[in-house]
């Protein structure tokens, strides 16, 4: 009996002590509770799978800046509350499609409002959902880690070549990829939540599973199919756009490679050779090498 009693007991311990002991699953919940955005409209799945985009640490936290829904759809209501912020993640969701960019430097507007100011920053593309079986990153090339904000006066159709007559009317380019807050001739009210979106199909990882089209200075031509439009569509309004910003502030992650070279017409060396060369000149990436003269062929 006494044995029985003892056995008794040790089980009860044992079991107590199971119960009392944080497995490494309840440690992660309460880490990801203890970090959830206030606010946020990204559902637990959505957060975590943007969490392990960003490479975020035990300590790195995601503060809510702006959502759309709530804060507003003009440009002013965005640079009211995300304006010269770094860090920050810009998330859209339109229909089944969640995809996110990430903007080290954050939205910085001109000093003079009538202006818009250009200027490099580091620049990462994150699918979230509708496009892959998990949450994927999307690499483009360096020549495109560039943003362009248009100050709370006037617009953008004033400061562009005509090579960027698509964008003409919106407030914030992102990347040459992204177009937000689309104006007249397209929207009266200059939505913010409102843009333009395609990847060239190259750049974007196997098992891309979202909507194709074609040509991105014709969003009705979808013959090609040789974009991805991470919305669903070519141009779009969002059914949220939320701002996001990171912190600790993430490290800066080493620059994309830059777009292979294009040998020059007749040129006699190997494409090894080639990439050889330009390595050791160290070019920029608009230097343009030419043939002028071959022995064998001149």
């Amino acid at each position: 009996m006494v044995a029985l009693r003892g056995m008794m007991l040790l089980a009860l311990a044992v079991t107590l002590a199971l119960c009392s002991t944080p497995t490494s699953t309840t440690h992660e919940v309460r880490r990801l509770q203890d970090t959830f955005p206030v606010g946020t409209n990204l559902s637990q799945s959505e957060y975590e799978g943007l969490r392990g985009l960003l490479e975020a640490k035990n300590d790195t936290k995601l503060t809510t800046l702006y959502r759309a829904t709530w804060d507003g759809t003009f440009y002013g209501d965005l640079l009211d509350l995300v304006e010269n912020k770094t860090d920050v993640v810009i998330v859209i969701r339109k229909d089944q499609y969640l995809f996110a960019v990430y903007i080290k430097d954050g939205i910085q507007t001109p000093a003079n409002a009538t202006k818009m100011h250009i200027y490099k920053s580091e620049v990462s593309w994150f699918s979230l959902a509708g496009h892959f079986d998990t949450p994927t990153e999307i690499k483009l090339w360096q020549s495109w880690q560039e943003i362009r904000v248009v100050g709370r006066v006037g617009d953008y159709c004033d400061r562009i070549p005509s090579a960027w007559d698509i964008a003409c009317g919106s407030r914030v380019l992102i990347g040459g990829r992204l177009m937000l807050g689309l104006n007249e001739p397209y929207y009266d009210d200059g939505w913010i939540d409102s843009g333009f979106q395609d990847i060239p199909i190259e750049y974007v990882p196997d098992g891309y599973e979202g909507v194709r089209g074609g040509n991105s200075g014709d969003p009705t031509d979808r013959g090609d199919r040789k974009y991805a439009w991470l919305a669903g569509s070519f141009e779009f309004r969002a059914d949220e756009l939320e701002v996001l910003q990171v912190y600790p502030p993430q490290p800066t992650a080493p620059p994309p490679p830059p777009p292979p070279a294009q040998p020059p017409a007749g040129l006699s060396l190997s494409d090894v050779e080639y990439g050889g060369l330009l390595s050791l000149l160290k070019p920029s990436n608009d230097t343009m090498v030419d043939t002028l003269h071959r022995a064998s062929v001149d």
